[in-house]
């Protein structure tokens, strides 16, 4: 079997769970933690994201696609409450950055579709919208340092900042040059699985 690998922190966002996820325990054992429609709450997430240490809990490739279709409908509900100013730039970076290891490791794995291409439209969006508001670089390289779990996610964040500084600075404007340039930033290392390699 293939298994894919999730943010833990993500899978509270998306519950209830679109297929089942495993725990690794080595290179070729994984144990199941959650079925198929269970709830994950943030006590489960405590417990093995922040108590025991587990960045990632992994899907098998039939569920993954499910998996990444429920992560769309909720950076739809993200980008909603954007709309609404009912979220903080700090928590739309770090969902961002999921998305993106979300994407990064589907990829990675089984390669584009339909799926992964709407949440990193959505990802785009989100992280679009977050520079329109403030694309001051000092803080986007403090929130970098203080959630740096993995280093590709959240380096395609800083270089999505960094274009739009430079877009602001040069005054280009265009529509769809800020997308385009921060498309480029989210998959210039999507094909690194290691962050040692990206870093």
């Amino acid at each position: 079997d293939v298994f894919c690998p999730i943010p833990t922190h993500l899978i509270e966002r998306v519950s209830p769970i679109q297929g089942d996820i495993y725990i690794r325990l080595s290179a070729k054992k994984y144990i199941r933690l959650f079925a198929e429609n269970d709830f994950c709450s943030q006590n489960d997430i405590e417990k093995y994201a922040i108590r025991k240490g587990v960045a990632h809990l992994y899907l098998r490739k039939d569920d993954a696609s499910k998996f990444m279709f429920a992560i769309n409908r909720h950076l739809q509900i993200v980008l909603d409450a954007i709309a609404s100013n009912n979220f903080g730039q700090a928590e739309r970076e770090i969902i961002a950055a999921q998305a993106i290891d979300s994407v990064q490791a589907y990829v990675l794995r089984f390669g584009f579709d339909d799926s992964v291409l709407a949440v990193a439209d959505k990802a785009i969006l989100i992280t679009e919208q977050t520079l329109a508001e403030n694309a001051k670089l000092s803080n986007i390289f403090q929130s970098f340092f203080r959630h740096n779990n993995r280093y590709i996610p959240l380096h395609a964040m800083v270089m999505a900042h960094v274009a739009s500084a430079i877009c602001a600075e040069l005054n280009w404007q265009a529509k769809g040059t800020l997308y385009k340039l921060i498309m480029a930033a989210i998959f210039h290392d999507i094909a690194l699985g290691n962050d040692q390699l990206a870093a």
